[in-house]
């Protein structure tokens, strides 16, 4: 099995990602061993190229071992890049005696990670919300951490009315446009606090990543609907992700560990990922009541 011990990065509260990526490995290997797959319903076939997966395969417990263990620690050093950021901006957030934090299309919860990383003097109230259940969720059992199985149509008001931070981990692009609309008029009239609006994996300008592109334009009709309702928003920032952290990864043999012998498929095999730099933008909106 890989060994992730040089991974150099640790959660608030005694989190261990290396005990984390130890268990996703194990299970990982079990499930591909055990797995009754054939190379037509194999959803790892894929794992070089997994953008663009429907959310029923997002839903495959051994898929999403295999998305973890390639994106999560790339992943998770560029939250903690773009907290760092929102941090430079803000230095009262981390003063605060809680931070409230909604996560749209939350995932594993990757980007509390992240969160508990950088605002490190303060409760982090996390509410991580995607209509897709992810076995392997982080910080399950800590207090102040909650993740909901449903959209962003169904987010609870107490929870818009209440955060600090909306984060859309690389997201955006994912939720419907009438929903996304939607969700931007509860937020202006039910969050009367200052508050941030993250979103990562998007793009400033014409991109050849059409994806990046809809990110883009999702934020703008956002920034839109707030400014309409009559509240200040800036984008405070809009830059490329600057990670530096030393990742130790490895190349994941699935072919090696498969009992499908008489599988054809040559693409079931994937890297963990290295660097996200190249990989779109950090975008922070910054919302302001007018007084």
């Amino acid at each position: 099995m890989p060994s992730w011990c040089n991974v150099k990065y640790r959660i608030k509260k005694g989190y261990s990602m290396d005990a984390y990526l130890t268990k996703l490995e194990t299970e990982f290997s079990s499930l591909v061993k055990r797995s009754p797959h054939t190379n037509q319903t194999c959803n790892i076939s894929n794992m070089a190229q997994p953008c663009g997966f429907t959310s029923n395969q997002y839903s495959d417990t051994l898929f999403q071992k295999a998305y973890l263990l390639k994106y999560v620690q790339a992943y998770e050093l560029d939250y903690i890049n773009l907290y760092e950021k929102l941090k430079q901006l803000s230095s009262t957030l981390n003063q605060k005696s809680v931070l409230n934090i909604l996560s749209i299309g939350c995932g594993a919860g990757i980007d509390l990670n992240a969160a508990k990383k950088v605002f490190n003097n303060v409760d982090v109230v996390y509410n991580g919300v995607d209509n897709v259940h992810w076995d392997d969720r982080i910080c399950t059992n800590e207090s102040g951490v909650s993740y909901h199985d449903y959209g962003i149509d169904n987010i609870d008001d107490s929870i818009v009315s209440s955060a600090d931070i909306v984060i859309f981990p690389r997201s955006i692009t994912d939720i419907p446009k009438n929903s996304l609309k939607s969700f931007a008029d509860r937020l202006v009239m039910l969050n009367k606090n200052n508050f941030y609006v993250l979103c990562g994996h998007v793009h400033s300008s014409k991109s050849s990543n059409s994806q990046l592109n809809l990110g883009s334009e999702r934020i703008d009709a956002m920034m839109d609907i707030i400014k309409n309702a009559g509240l200040q928003i800036r984008l405070v920032e809009d830059s490329a992700p600057n990670v530096t952290e030393f990742i130790n990864y490895r190349d994941y043999k699935v072919r090696d560990m498969c009992r499908n012998n008489r599988c054809n498929t040559g693409s079931c095999n994937f890297i963990a990922v290295k660097n996200i730099n190249n990989k779109g933008y950090h975008h922070i909106g910054e919302v302001s009541q007018i007084v």
